[in-house]
């Protein structure tokens, strides 16, 4: 099993997977947004095995409750928000501090894929997205007499 990393170099990601796995991040293409929204671009591990596949995103400080996936026109989207707020009140000061988290991903799903049964698991700071193949069903052997 190999370990695929995704560096927004060219519109072809995984070029041995290109088949069946269209990796599309509209932002990673525009370069303009590239450079001014960057942040916003979940860094991603793709890794292949015998029942599918499964991509890891790096989204620490997030509660699984943060997560949207759902799956549009053969495409994953995978989104994440977060909001923290701290308080504080002393005799003659009030202070409020806040922070904001949003981060995104597309995916494109080749044929291959059982969009389906998809499934997703949050764990210390990391998204793992599980996309089984599909099985095939292939037509049990036929006999036949000759006459």
């Amino acid at each position: 099993m190999r370990t695929l990393t995704n560096y927004p170099t060219s519109n072809v990601l995984f070029p041995n997977l290109a088949q069946w796995l269209d990796v599309v991040s509209d932002k990673a293409w525009n370069s303009s947004k590239l450079l001014t929204e960057s942040h916003n671009i979940a860094a991603m591990n793709v890794k292949e095995n015998a029942e599918g596949f499964e991509i890891e995103l790096a989204a620490p400080g997030f509660k699984k409750e943060n997560f949207t996936l759902k799956v549009e026109n053969n495409v994953l989207h995978i989104s994440a928000k977060g909001e923290a707020t701290t308080a504080s009140k002393e005799e003659k000061y009030t202070r409020k501090e806040f922070s904001y988290q949003h981060i995104e991903r597309s995916l494109r799903l080749g044929n291959q894929i059982d969009a389906e049964k998809i499934a997703a698991i949050y764990t210390d700071g990391i998204l793992l997205v599980k996309l089984p193949k599909k099985v095939e069903i292939k037509p049990a052997a036929q006999q036949i007499n000759v006459q």
